[in-house]
């Protein structure tokens, strides 16, 4: 066995000498999957994986390497969640969402000043021209293919300065907005408005979307935030980092297992006559409800519940909200499931007639968000390189 190969084991002698322990113990760790050994070449011995052994030697917190995730977050001044819901640097979001703008929001999780979306929004020729080509995509799709060209024109989205952040930020999320709105006009109001106003909602509605983005502009190290995280660490400007956010978001595996089985229930429950039945039908068949679950925050999740408090406000008597509080209530008596934020969310975006595109609100929300973890991660210091641990074919 050549010397290099030689040099990556050691024998049962050396690996117990070297922990500490008897050779039964050893064993234990071998049995429990903590050390890698194999069998030598015509000899009933073992030899033992050197690496697996110093990182049991190192204790216990070394036994698995640290995930590039804990590396990326392991401290966060953003949101706490709680059983009790989520805080927004130390405020309660759900009380938030019952007085505050997505702006304000915005400043305190960017830690920004007033005035920052004073700036009047305006659409610059380049990327007009642009999105006249893109007639009928949806707004992900124009966002991914119009952000790297309003990067290019705008020489200060380059600037990853708190300060230079914020206003990057600031326009795109306005510009998003505009995505979602239809496209036809700059933002001019404060966004819960625009989108009221762009998306024709009814009457009141207004107070709905507000309350939906408010609740949904940040929730600690979810895949999107985590996508996020990961290429602001290398340093990308935030159009790039809301990107990778709107890329993990669209995921197929997202996508079909999550969202596409809550749509279908959704609309389900919205067209039947007799929505309970559309939860007993699926009990008795042994399928699961999507987007009912017996577990949120460690439990269910308290900004569903608030978000259906404000569709209570804006119209308790709308004849499909009553279809899906029957379903909920169902759902919830016979198997003690309780609908999640993605249920109420997507019946918000059904409401604006959103249809296929209903989680372009939480898009819009959580890049608020996406972009206050990019600053904590452009604030980090050096960039995190992560590692993985191999549980390969070992060499010699």
């Amino acid at each position: 066995m050549p010397a290099e190969t030689a040099s990556l084991y050691l024998s049962a002698a050396e690996a117990a000498a070297f922990l500490g322990v008897s050779r039964s113990t050893l064993y234990v760790y071998v049995s429990r999957k903590l050390i890698r050994s194999e069998a030598m070449p015509g000899d009933r011995s073992h030899r033992y994986w050197r690496a697996d052994v110093e990182r049991i030697k190192r204790g216990p917190k070394s036994t698995v390497v640290a995930s590039l995730e804990d590396r990326l977050a392991s401290e966060s001044r953003l949101t706490l969640l709680t059983r009790g819901g989520q805080f927004y640097r130390g405020f309660d979001a759900i009380e938030l969402s019952r007085h505050a703008s997505f702006e304000e929001v915005v400043l305190l999780l960017w830690e920004g000043e007033p005035g920052l979306f004073d700036e009047a929004f305006v659409a610059d020729p380049v990327s007009a021209r642009f999105l006249k080509q893109m007639t009928g995509w949806s707004a992900v799709d124009q966002a991914l293919s119009l952000f790297p060209i309003i990067e290019r024109a705008d020489p200060r989205s380059y600037d990853l300065s708190p300060a230079g952040t914020m206003r990057t930020g600031a326009r795109v999320l306005r510009w998003f907005a505009r995505l979602v709105g239809g496209n036809h006009h700059n933002p001019h109001l404060p966004l819960h408005e625009y989108l009221a106003k762009e998306r024709h909602a009814p009457t009141g509605f207004e107070q709905v979307i507000r309350a939906l983005l408010v609740l949904n502009a940040d929730h600690e190290l979810d895949s999107s935030t985590y996508a996020v995280r990961a290429v602001a660490n290398s340093g990308v400007p935030p159009y790039k980092a809301v990107m990778a956010g709107l890329i993990s978001s669209e995921g197929q595996r997202f996508m079909r297992e999550r969202i596409g089985p809550v749509r279908r229930l959704l609309h389900e429950i919205l067209k039947a006559r007799e929505p309970e039945k559309i939860i007993h039908n699926r009990l008795r068949a042994g399928e699961y409800l999507p987007g009912f679950s017996a577990s949120g925050h460690y439990h269910a999740d308290p900004r569903a519940f608030e978000i259906m408090d404000a569709l209570e406000r804006w119209n308790g008597s709308d004849r499909e909200l009553l279809r899906l509080k029957r379903a909920a209530l169902v759902a919830t008596d016979s198997a003690q499931l309780t609908m999640d934020f993605v249920v109420a969310a997507s019946f918000i975006g059904y409401k604006l007639g959103m249809h296929g595109e209903e989680l372009n609100l939480i898009r819009l929300s959580k890049m608020a968000g996406w972009i206050a973890h990019a600053m904590e991660q452009y604030r980090s210091g050096s960039p995190v390189h992560g590692r993985a641990r191999y549980v390969g074919r070992l060499p010699g």
